[in-house]
């Protein structure tokens, strides 16, 4: 059991309000309320089977020559983009067309 799960169980024993706990505590409506929605998220996780474990792929990734295609052409892109105003530019070409 978390520690949201434990306070949110024990304010529920005492009939107590978010609001009241707070109070009593000395801490904000939003912690409670996070405290509360941590567990209940928790608690939804679990149920659909997350147990708390990474799994990490221990393969090296090789990049393909199609990659650094890929990746060389929207960097080129990006940065005629932030160099020239290729908007304008583009504008002005389709300007001309009609």
């Amino acid at each position: 059991m978390t520690f949201g799960e434990k306070v949110k169980n024990l304010r529920k024993n005492k009939g107590l309000s978010q609001t009241q706990l707070a109070d009593a505590v000395g801490v904000s409506l939003r912690t409670v309320r996070s405290m509360d929605r941590a567990s209940n998220i928790y608690e939804s996780m679990t149920l659909r089977g997350y147990t708390g474990d990474f799994h990490y792929i221990n393969e090296k990734v090789c990049w393909k020559p199609q990659d650094f295609v890929y990746f060389f052409l929207w960097l080129s892109i990006i940065l005629l983009f932030r160099r020239f105003p290729m908007l304008v530019i583009i504008g002005q070409a389709i300007g001309h067309l009609f």
